[in-house]
């Protein structure tokens, strides 16, 4: 059978035209983390005490984190979690006089959190806060740790376990009194990147939404030329899949296409954004905003937005003004393809679209029917019609109620098929 495959696709659609200013609002003191999608424009947001300490839910990682992120008060002490690494090996005569150090996400992968910060780098089996067992592929405690909440409580908390997928965790008073102790079924939390648990609440709890891109928060990060010394800022987290390009000093944000900076795509951390699209300026006590511009594919699909900052409130209202603008999508080969014998061209137009466009075809012979999909980023079917086709052109019009974001249109016919995006614009 002979396959064509589709490696890059970049739809040649003046897409400036498209871009949607919108307000991000973390509230005052930077009090919320909201969770954004590029693709919707839509957020989620909490408080950023809404839950001290999390676990990856990806079926190869054994991560853990520390919530890091505070508000900003300049009258009041602002209370913050925080963990720390011990000496001590047995839960029931851990004590405070163990404690070495406090601990820190290094905020490079989702891949390792401040609970595997203290990891022997020589030792691949040793996870930091566990030990890998290859035997019977699993994650026995290693370390105790100490966790102090915001209440200013310290927590023994050890992580006992990490067995077929499922995560066992238990922390008490430095007495031993009130110990409680949780499961964390990574299933429970599919298409997920985390598992949050609040100690305050002694609660496990789902908080991300179904597709989210980045996160507004809080973290400490090292100041730059100061090596060992850290300090908290306010800025962005990329979650799992999201990679960015990063242009500096642009001349005209508007003109900056993306074709010129594809190869600079990268995931190579968590803050690709971060926090310095923004600056301080301590001669006007006012924030500016850099000339950058940010281009983002999108975790959840093939999309690719321009991301421009306007405008960063500060402490006030924690409002940032940005600019995002749909640049095109990148489809590879392993999402895209052609086995479709038969089928010689196959456009999808308008595209972006508002929602009635034209699925335009040529058909080498006759084959009566076919069967057109529409598929959204998760791959679920939200449209299906049989159509009759002839031998040579064929076209089919549909107009669909969908929102806004990036969607296959699959031609059908047995298990040959042909798939094109397309971006429907509200």
């Amino acid at each position: 059978m002979k396959k064509a495959l589709l490696h890059i696709c970049l739809f040649a659609i003046p897409f400036l035209t498209f871009g949607q200013e919108q307000l991000v609002s973390m509230g005052e003191g930077y009090g919320n983390q909201v969770f954004y999608s590029l693709s919707t424009g839509e957020s989620v947001t909490y408080p950023l005490t809404t839950w001290d300490v999390a676990f990856s839910v990806d079926r190869f990682d054994a991560s853990v984190f520390v919530n890091e992120a505070v508000n900003n008060s300049r009258s009041n002490p602002i209370p913050e979690v925080e963990a720390f690494f011990t000496v001590a090996t047995d839960f029931e005569t851990a004590d405070t006089m163990d404690i070495i150090e406090r601990i820190f996400n290094p905020e490079v992968s989702w891949s390792q959190g401040a609970f595997n910060a203290m990891l022997n780098p020589e030792d691949p089996f040793d996870l930091g806060w566990g030990a890998y067992n290859p035997v019977n592929n699993t994650v026995s405690s290693s370390k105790i740790f100490f966790v102090k909440l915001r209440s200013g409580t310290y927590k023994k908390f050890e992580i006992m376990s990490l067995a077929g997928g499922e995560y066992t965790v238990r922390y008490a008073n430095l007495d031993n009194t009130e110990e409680m102790m949780h499961t964390i079924n990574k299933d429970d939390f599919a298409g997920k990147t985390l598992a949050y648990l609040s100690i305050e609440q002694d609660s496990v709890m789902d908080l991300e939404p179904a597709s989210w891109d980045m996160t507004f928060t809080r973290y400490w990060t090292p100041l730059e030329d100061t090596p060992g010394v850290d300090y908290m800022v306010t800025g962005i987290i990329t979650n799992t899949g999201v990679q960015v390009a990063q242009v500096d000093d642009v001349e005209d944000p508007e003109t900056t296409a993306f074709a010129d900076y594809e190869a600079s795509l990268t995931d190579s951390t968590l803050y690709l954004i971060g926090h310095d699209w923004k600056s301080f300026d301590l001669g006007s006590f006012s924030w500016s905003i850099p000339n950058k511009v940010f281009f983002v594919k999108a975790a959840a699909s093939d999309s690719v937005w321009k991301l421009t900052f306007l405008d960063f409130e500060g402490s006030g209202t924690g409002v940032t003004a940005l600019k995002r603008t749909f640049a095109g999508v990148i489809s590879t080969s392993t999402s895209i393809g052609n086995t479709f014998e038969q089928v010689s061209s196959y456009r999808v137009y308008p595209n972006p679209s508002t929602g009635a466009f034209t699925v335009d075809f040529d058909l080498s012979q006759n084959i009566s029917e076919a069967r057109l999909d529409i598929r959204n980023h998760l791959g679920q079917s939200i449209y299906q019609e049989k159509i009759n086709v002839l031998s040579g052109k064929n076209i089919k019009s549909l107009s669909v109620d969908l929102p806004q974001g990036v969607y296959y249109v699959s031609l059908s016919r047995g298990s040959s098929s042909i798939t094109k995006p397309i971006y429907i614009l509200r």
